[in-house]
């Protein structure tokens, strides 16, 4: 048993989500500097829109 979810049970899983943002947005700030921005970029705008509407 352990690690699945490490601090996100504290506070019901609020914490994930904002880990969630965090690899979002450095995703983003390597495909600026990898010049792959634009691909990779509508790639996760997909996931994002699939995970929105499950969150939301």
């Amino acid at each position: 048993m352990g690690r699945a979810g490490e601090g996100g049970e504290e506070r019901g899983g609020r914490n994930e989500e904002w880990e969630e943002q965090e690899k979002v947005e450095k995703r983003e700030d390597e495909e600026m500097r990898n010049g792959k921005k634009q691909e990779k970029v509508e790639k996760r705008e997909e996931k994002e829109m699939r995970n929105g509407r499950r969150r939301r």
